[in-house]
C-alpha cells in the first residue's frame, strides 16, 4: 500500500461524526426533513449550579419514519441545505399514539 493511501485510511477512521439525542418537536411540515430539540445542562459558573439549555436542529429524514415526540439519534453530516446540517440515524423511542389527543 501507498503512503497516501495509508494516510486517507487513518484520516477515515479517526473521524467520528457528533452524535446528538433529542425530541422531534416537528414533523411532517417539511418534505424529508424534521426539526430536533436538544437539551444539554451547562455549569454557571457564579451561581455553581446546573441549568438546561436547548437548541432546535433541522434534520434529513430521508424515509420520512420519524414522528412527533419519537426520541430520536442524529448525526452531523455535510450540508443538505443552509440549515440542514444533520441526517437521521435511528429512532430511539415511539411515541404513543394516544398522546395528545383528545376523546
Amino acid at each position: 500500500m501507498t503512503k497516501v493511501a495509508q494516510k486517507t485510511e487513518e484520516v477515515v477512521s479517526e473521524k467520528h461524526p457528533q452524535r446528538l439525542i433529542g425530541i422531534v418537536v416537528s414533523a411532517g411540515k417539511m418534505t424529508k426533513t424534521i426539526a430536533v430539540k436538544v437539551d444539554r445542562l451547562v455549569w454557571h459558573l457564579k451561581l455553581h449550579k446546573q441549568y438546561s439549555r436547548s437548541k432546535k436542529y433541522l434534520v434529513h429524514d430521508d424515509k420520512g419514519e420519524a414522528k412527533m415526540n419519537d426520541k430520536v439519534m442524529i448525526e452531523k453530516c455535510r450540508p443538505m441545505s443552509a440549515r440542514k446540517n444533520f441526517r437521521l440515524v435511528n429512532i430511539l423511542t415511539v411515541a404513543s399514539a394516544n398522546k395528545g389527543e383528545k376523546e
